[in-house]
Order: structure tokens, then sequence, then C-alpha cells
């Protein structure tokens, strides 16, 4: 019985030790800095100057993707001795390979980047005829599509308007400023945005049909989880 209890008694001290090192906006402040968290998903924005090294290592789940705000080359090495080099352009979707890693920007630029945590309890994407993917194929394209999640890169010309009303939702990260209006067909209520390249959002499930209110194109991604 001793036993027993003095079990659960480290359980109870030793576990929230673990989650807090498993996040990398607390052990390594300076590159990673929290943006949203909700119960679907976690947004980090990671930050790193030129030849800059990560603060210890980072914890990295296989339930995460990542997008490239800028071209970057990096290396990462991993606890068990692997070694990666990674060169990515601006735009660029990959998900993440599980593993405690140390990470260093081998170019004489900063990078940026957003990682999205995918937790669950989103939407199951591709719903029969409200896809997107089905309804306005011309501006939304399949990117990564998994147990947990799937990616789509938006693209929208200047003014211009999705083909039909679709489920949307999930997980935005702006890779240009984005001026739209989107209308939601449940109540018909329309909302402005006019947010900045690099941002970051979460949009709730629903039927929507977006426009473009731009001079200029626009692309952003979604990450959208599955239940």
């Amino acid at each position: 019985m001793l036993v027993r209890l003095v079990a659960a008694l480290l359980c109870v001290l030793f576990l929230p030790a673990v989650a807090v090192a498993e996040d990398a906006w607390i052990t390594d402040p300076a590159h990673y800095k929290l943006e949203l968290e909700n119960d679907s998903v976690v947004i980090v924005r990671v930050s790193y100057g030129p030849r800059e090294r990560s603060n210890g290592q980072i914890d990295v789940p296989d339930n995460r993707v990542a997008v490239s705000l800028t071209p970057f080359h990096a290396r990462v090495t991993y606890e068990d001795g692997r070694v990666i080099e990674f060169r990515q352009d601006m735009g660029a979707v990959f998900p993440g390979r599980k593993g405690r890693i140390t990470v260093e920007n081998l170019a004489d630029q900063a990078f940026e980047l957003i990682t999205v945590l995918v937790k669950g309890g989103g939407q199951t994407p591709g719903v029969a005829a409200l896809d997107s993917l089905l309804v306005d194929p011309g501006h939304h394209g399949l990117v990564l599509d998994n147990d947990l999640y799937r990616v789509i890169r938006v693209r929208f010309g200047p003014k211009e308007v999705a083909r039909g009303a679709f489920e949307g939702g999930g997980a935005i990260v702006r890779l240009t400023p984005v001026q739209a209006e989107v209308t939601r067909i449940a109540d018909g209520a329309s909302f402005k945005r006019n947010m900045p390249a690099g941002s970051v959002g979460w949009n709730p499930p629903g039927v929507v049909l977006p426009r473009n209110l731009a001079d200029m194109a626009l692309e952003f991604v979604v990450v959208q989880p599955k239940r």
C-alpha cells in the first residue's frame, strides 16, 4: 500500500515537470513564442537570428506541422546523434519529426516560421460536397493529409470570390497581407479581415463564402485538425 502511495505521489510531482519541459516557449523563450492555444491547436512562432542556436533541447511531437515565413537553412541535431540539415523556401509546409532536438541557424539571415501542434477536437475535413477542395479547387490545394490533420494552401487573385460556400475552419497562417470579407452562411453575417503577413489565427468550423477585397493576390495556409 505504501509503495502505491509513493508511486502515485511521484507521478503527481513528476508529470507537471515533464509537461513544462515540453513547452519550447518556456525552455527557450528567446526563440519560441506562444501565439495562440485552444482546445484544438497550439500555435507557436519560431524566430532565430543569424547563426543563433537553441538554448537547450526542444521537444518536437509528431502531431506538429510547420509553415516557414522566410527562407531558412538550419541544422537539427537529435538526442540520438542524428543530424539533419534543412533548406526551405518561404511558404514551405513540413511535418514535425518526433524527438528532442537542438537547432542551429546556418545562415547569415534571420528566419521565422510558425508551428501548429494539433490536439484534435477540430472538425472532420472533407464533409461531402462542402469540402473546399471540391467546391473551390481553383483557390484551395491540398498540401499534407494524415490521420491527425490536413493542410490546405489557399490563394485568391485580386478581388476574386470563392466559387461557392464550403466548410471552413482551422488554424490560419498568413503568408501575405489578407484583406478579405467572409460571409457566414448559417446566419448571413459578414466579417471583414485586414491582417498583416505572418499573422496567425483560428477560424471555428462553419460554412463560409470568402472574398478577396484587395487589389493584390493573397495567400495563406490552413491547418485543419481531424477528430
